[in-house]
């Protein structure tokens, strides 16, 4: 036999002993997976033929006892990430790898920007060049 949990208002205790027997909707925890569903149920005063105990709390658990037949369980879906199991070695080859990437990247951003500077200082000195040529009378 299962046990479920049910938490009400303080004070409204009275109301579920007026339901016994119908069918009505309620959100139940499963007492082994602590797992929190909504449902809809019948609850009774004694036992009956495929029902599980069920606790009441309202600010302190209740000493009445009462049984709960499950008649339809809603299923939340749920979006579940699911992660892969990495070893220690890899994860941190992993983390190398991208610094490694990265600094690879800066310096072809290096190498590139010297590479336009050195363009810039032969054009610069190109022009010097012919500025100084043609200042010079021959």
């Amino acid at each position: 036999m299962k046990r479920y949990k049910m938490f009400m208002p303080e004070g409204t205790a009275n109301k579920l002993k007026e339901k016994i027997g119908e069918v009505f909707e309620e959100k139940l925890i499963d007492e082994d997976t602590l797992e929190g569903f909504q449902a809809k149920i019948m609850v009774f005063d004694k036992p009956e033929e495929g029902c599980d105990k069920l606790i009441i709390q309202e600010r302190v658990i209740l000493p009445e006892t009462f049984y709960v037949k499950i008649l339809e369980r809603e299923r939340e879906e749920e979006e579940v990430t699911v992660f892969q199991p990495v070893k220690w070695g890899e994860m941190r080859g992993g983390m190398l790898r991208a610094m490694a990437d990265i600094i690879e990247k800066r310096r072809g951003e290096k190498a590139k920007l010297m590479t336009e500077e050195v363009y810039e200082r032969e054009e610069e000195k190109k022009k010097m060049i012919e500025r100084l040529s043609k200042k010079r009378p021959s």
